[in-house]
């Protein structure tokens, strides 16, 4: 009996867990979408830079 209840309350937790934790997930993607042009813009600086040094 107390196995049944202890997986129903883990089962709950979990539930309310994800549901806690959907809002970071947006800002997780977030946060990666912003690295990836950070990265963009300093790669593509790296390469003007490269162009105008080279002639």
């Amino acid at each position: 009996m107390y196995l049944i209840i202890a997986v129903l309350c883990l089962v709950v937790a979990m539930r309310s867990l994800r549901r806690a934790l959907e809002p970071v997930g947006v800002v997780v993607e977030v946060m990666k979408a912003s690295i990836v042009v950070a990265f963009a813009l300093g790669a593509a600086l790296i390469f003007v830079l490269a162009a105008a040094i080279s002639g």
